[in-house]
């Protein structure tokens, strides 16, 4: 396998900047990290916005040019990944989290503020030339937080996920109007159609319980959440009873849906406990056959129903089915041991396939 890249030098010749290229090739690669963190610092401390961009985007290039190296080479005319595929892709993963954890520390070095002059009103009709606290270095953040974003929304691990979410919403508050725009700009940005929607409900169901908030950040969220999901119609019909009713009410549904979910991941479990994924399509008497479905009286009822459908002769059927229901109940009971708690209703049908007559049905509750 092989791709394009573009280690840091060929970003600098790209741009042409050739006094960098000379002052880099004076140290040794080992060193060109630490020393364009210290120009980058020095950019940032003199308001120096721009350059201080750049060398930031050249900083996380050279850590992904570390992690990548031993898949960099050199051909005619630039350079190309080359070696195992699921090898370059575990580099790959590793330096977006590398760069989004060198993001966050140089992020936290960043001045607060800068002192600019602009006329202040006093009185009615009274501007004078003051000098006041205003946003800094704006686009430096931007590309900052976008690198963080970015591996907020591609990285594959969750914990991961949820710790640079937080980052984003809890270290990035400011008292700037500026600012703000800036990290809402960032966050339109990131969450587009690929987001995962799983990792977008949860954390903005964290987000939701925060008492502090970035403003028009939620609605960012909430609307990139239900684009992305595909059981938008369920979920409006689920909430639609709750149009009109108090924040109570709200937050009481809330704990509902909560001990919901818990339920299904316990349903599901037990459907998989009964049939395993290798038995779906199997026909054996030492096997779970044919469709199971699992659904909910309460939240302290999970209903299982096994439907198979038969061309065998009946003499065959009238065997075939107690073993089937006692089967199912030997691991429904194996697996009620873990899960005392939980009611089980289960039953078997099986169905003719010429005529769909029902030639056994039984029930069974433990």
């Amino acid at each position: 396998m092989s791709d394009q890249y573009k280690s840091v030098m060929r970003i600098v010749d790209a741009e042409k900047d050739w006094p960098l290229r000379t002052w880099l090739e004076a140290f040794p690669p080992k060193e060109w990290l630490g020393r364009l963190v210290e120009i980058f610092k020095a950019c940032c401390t003199g308001q120096n916005d721009k350059e201080a961009k750049w060398y930031f985007g050249l900083i996380m290039q050279i850590i992904e040019d570390d992690l990548l190296s031993p898949y960099i080479k050199k051909v005619k005319g630039g350079e190309i990944l080359e070696g195992d595929w699921i090898e370059i892709r575990k580099a790959r993963n590793k330096a977006k989290s590398a760069r989004a954890e060198w993001a966050k520390e140089l992020w936290r070095g960043l001045p607060t503020k800068q002192q600019m002059l602009a006329y202040v009103q006093h009185d009615m009709g009274d501007h004078r030339l003051e000098s006041i606290d205003a946003a800094a270095l704006l686009e430096t953040r931007e590309a900052i937080l976008s690198e963080i974003a970015q591996c907020w929304r591609v990285t594959e691990s969750e914990v991961e996920a949820d710790q640079l979410f937080a980052f984003l919403v809890e270290e990035t508050a400011s008292a700037f109007e500026e600012e703000r725009k800036v990290v809402i700009a960032v966050f339109r940005k990131v969450t587009d159609m690929t987001f995962p929607v799983t990792r977008l409900t949860r954390n903005l169901l964290w987000y939701l319980e925060k008492r502090k908030q970035v403003k028009g950040l939620t609605s960012i969220l909430a609307i990139a959440r239900t684009r992305n999901s595909e059981n938008v119609r369920e979920e409006v019909s689920v909430l639609r009873p709750l149009e009109g009713c108090s924040d109570e009410a709200y937050r009481f549904a809330a704990r509902l849906m909560a001990d919901v979910a818990v339920l299904d991941d316990k349903g599901l479990d037990l459907g998989w406990t009964i049939q395993p994924e290798n038995e779906r399509l199997c026909r054996s008497e030492r096997m779970v056959y044919g469709e199971v479905t699992v659904t909910y009286q309460d939240l302290n009822t999970v209903a299982v129903k096994i439907v198979q459908t038969f061309d065998h002769p009946d003499s065959l059927l009238e065997s075939w089915g107690p073993n089937q229901i006692e089967l199912a109940r030997f691991r429904a009971a194996a697996w009620k041991g873990f899960n005392p708690d939980i009611r089980i209703q289960l039953s078997l049908i099986m169905k003719k396939r010429s005529s769909q007559e029902i030639v056994f049905a039984e029930e069974r509750e433990l």
